[in-house]
């Protein structure tokens, strides 16, 4: 059994390290062609596993994703309810060596070796999961016995070198530096662990998108993340809308930003429709147990009840051979790393700036959710926040009216998203009636019940300030655009004065919870 990296993959290592990495970091870079999903073939990476003759060992870890969830594909009990998976992963052979090879080779001719470039991105996604469902595996076993969420017991805190070191590597060939951070995140979680069955349904629903990897293995579970699949399946008229207005910023071109925005208003309203779909595809007491495997870390620090790792966080294993800090902590699971809302944010020319709303829980987890996407998808929101402020595109917009009453339409429907998404999180976490239960301690992105109302105010604000600056213009709109104009505002003003007042009882009942 091999657990140790020997002499020659270490030096691999170093090479890997030395080498340009981008053709790796572009697996999961946005295209107006597929959108935030990528156009590698995952699922059939997953599939050839099962004979790799090269790669034996890829048979192994393809037959323990299949063994592994609470309950398995056959509605049986698998290893994680069996008590068994910790076990398992423990006396597992280290991949990292065959990770190394298959990586060097795919980097030497990428476009040759497209097929071992989507067996490295599912590895990636598998060992997130191996990792995650390690940690996880004793709290869902003490919220069989407690039946509440508050009450889950500690986690597994130290991942096994076997685990670890292949989930450093395979991190680190998907960034241009060494990655902060080895957990697992968003696009791992939901949008690159699906797939579409049959392979050419007409129709994505909860009958034709399933995952692969899983925790819980309920419908609920593959509900809640095949939701989020088919919302990003929803994005390519997005991109191509952002890929336009980069191009009106550069030529200045007002006819041609109007309709970018008004082609991006149309994608977040057919995301949205999707999100709002989301009760039908995962219930609030499905939630309930699979929200044990994708937890934030507030009140990790090792000393009070409800804290599931040691304040220092998880040790990885063998990391130090590597050139890693031992030590890695969750932030927890969320859509709120999605690209989707961060990209029409950026497109609508918001940020959470803390030149503006100051140093505190909105604007720093807007920066760690930023840091815990993926290297291309950072790399590409990058691009496009560079490329628009650059060209200045708030003067075009500013001095344009109708660019300016279609940007205020894509505000309104990325407040619409965020207003969704916090309804989710007092539904299904805190006020769980369906299951009689409430999460009191985070949201699953480790923010406090504050957080989504914070920031949707936060947006709602500065919208309803320029809707006031952009109708003093209206000599220079349509009484269509002015009339749709007041409408937005007085959706917007309704939905700040119902969101402020579930802030404000959000605060006395934390405020009482650090009381007690």
């Amino acid at each position: 059994m091999r657990r140790r990296l020997s002499t020659q993959a270490l030096t691999a290592w170093q090479r890997i390290l030395q080498q340009d990495r981008k053709p790796l970091i572009d697996v999961f870079k946005p295209t107006a062609a597929s959108g935030t999903l990528t156009s590698y073939d995952l699922p059939a990476a997953f599939d050839e596993m099962k004979s790799t003759p090269r790669f034996p060992l890829l048979e192994t870890l393809h037959d323990i994703a299949l063994s592994m969830p609470w309950v398995k594909a056959d509605g049986s009990a698998g290893l994680l309810r069996a008590g068994e998976y910790a076990k398992q992963a423990e006396i597992l052979d280290n991949a990292s060596e065959s990770i190394l090879e298959m990586a060097e080779s795919a980097l030497e001719n990428p476009e040759k070796n497209r097929a071992e470039i989507a067996t490295l991105a599912m590895l990636k996604v598998m060992y997130a999961h191996f990792i995650n469902n390690y940690c996880y595996e004793p709290c869902r076993h003490a919220l069989e016995e407690s039946k509440d969420p508050n009450r889950v017991g500690r986690a597994n805190a130290i991942i096994p070198r076997s685990l670890a070191q292949p989930r450093t590597i395979l991190c680190t060939l998907f960034e241009n530096k060494l990655p902060i951070y080895r957990w697992q995140n968003y696009n791992e979680y939901s949008p690159a662990n699906c797939r579409v069955l049959p392979r050419d349904a007409p129709a994505l629903n909860q009958q034709t998108v399933t995952t692969m990897i899983r925790g819980e293995g309920s419908s609920d579970e593959i509900g809640f993340i095949g939701n989020h699949y088919v919302q990003e399946s929803r994005t390519p008229e997005l991109i191509a809308a952002c890929e336009d207005l980069v191009t009106a910023s550069k030529t200045n071109d007002a006819e041609l930003a109007a309709s970018a925005y008004c082609q991006a208003v149309t994608a977040i309203e057919s995301i949205n429709d999707i999100n709002k779909d989301m009760p039908l595809w995962c219930s609030p007491r499905g939630y309930n147990q699979l929200r044990i495997w994708i937890p934030g870390p507030r009140n990790h620090s090792g000393h009070n009840k409800r804290d599931l790792f040691p304040s220092e966080g998880v040790l990885f294993e063998g990391s130090e051979e590597l050139g890693f800090d031992p030590f890695d902590m969750s932030r927890g699971e969320t859509g709120a790393m999605t690209c989707i809302i961060k990209l029409a944010r950026i497109m609508s020319l918001f940020s959470y700036d803390s030149r503006i709303f100051g140093e505190n829980e909105l604007t720093s987890a807007q920066h760690d959710f930023d840091q815990r996407r993926e290297c291309g998808q950072r790399e590409y929101l990058q691009h496009v926040e560079t490329e628009l402020a650059r060209n200045n595109m708030k003067k075009l917009v500013q001095h344009t009216p109708p660019v300016w009453h279609q940007l205020i339409r894509l505000r309104s429907q990325i407040i619409e998203h965020n207003i969704t998404h916090y309804g989710y999180s007092r539904n299904y976490i805190y006020e769980n009636k369906e299951a009689s239960t409430s999460a009191l301690f985070e949201a699953t992105g480790g923010t406090t019940h504050q957080f989504l109302p914070t920031s949707a105010l936060a947006l709602i604000s500065t919208t309803l300030s320029e809707i006031e600056l952009l109708s003093s213009m209206s000599s220079e709109m349509t009484a269509g655009q002015k009339a749709e104009l007041d409408m937005i505002s007085d959706r917007l003003n309704m939905l700040q004065d119902v969101t402020k007042k579930q802030r404000a009882k959000f605060i006395q009942i934390e405020q009482k919870e650090e009381a007690n």
